[in-house]
């Protein structure tokens, strides 16, 4: 209850200045070493008294905008993927009506797109494939093409934007846009020196060791 109070001032403050606030991780997460795939069991009593008790506050009130999930399973289900934790907990019987974020994804064959969404998730904190065990880009045109033929995962997907936009609007993100707004992305001077920089040093890089390795056969060679 100490953590459930403190999460609602905590948000309250960060609403009233108009940021998305996002408690993490969503739940269960009992470590921090090893997390990835760590199944954590514990009976429904237990997660519902103690530390789901802990993130009810902020996000059955609504003061958290987000909610990150946790990377570890809950039982044998990944936890940002896991329906009843997702749906019927957060959306149903809290009233959430915030996004929902996974934390890094590791791998499309532990968290993948498609079981996420469905779960009531969506959104993936880095980008992975739609339903292969291989990472790629869910806007790839492998990806879209069966992202065409899956209407069930279109209405999902459909929700979960419904949820981002509306949060987005009740944020500072709308700040002076206006319906004929446009973003444009600005590249600054020191992001395209940056750039500049890393490939120099790549090349570099490249060019000692292409020396390196030729100095040392040339050496073997002589001897």
């Amino acid at each position: 209850m100490l953590t459930n109070i403190m999460g609602v001032a905590v948000c309250k403050g960060g609403q009233s200045k108009g940021l998305m606030m996002e408690p993490k991780h969503f739940a269960l997460n009992h470590q921090e070493a090893n997390r990835s795939g760590t199944a954590t069991f514990i009976s429904e009593q237990g997660a519902r008294e103690i530390e789901l008790r802990g993130f009810q506050g902020a996000l059955e009130g609504n003061y958290a905008q987000g909610v990150m999930t946790a990377f570890n399973r809950l039982g044998c289900v990944y936890a940002g993927a896991h329906r009843g934790l997702l749906t019927e907990i957060l959306r149903n019987e809290w009233g959430y009506t915030g996004y929902v974020v996974t934390d890094m994804i590791n791998g499309a064959e532990y968290m993948n797109w498609r079981d996420v969404t469905f779960a009531g998730g969506g959104g993936c904190l880095t980008e992975n494939a739609y339903d292969s065990s291989i990472i790629g880009d869910p806007n790839s045109a492998d990806n879209m093409k069966l992202i065409q033929k899956d209407t069930k995962f279109q209405q999902e997907l459909k929700q979960m934007l419904k949820y981002d936009l509306y949060t987005f609007a009740n944020s500072n993100t709308m700040n002076g846009v206006t319906s004929d707004t446009r973003v444009v992305r600005v590249h600054p001077w020191w992001e395209t020196t940056l750039i500049a920089v890393n490939w120099v040093t790549g090349v570099l890089a490249v060019a000692a060791c292409a020396w390196y390795v030729s100095s040392a056969l040339s050496k073997k060679e002589k001897q």
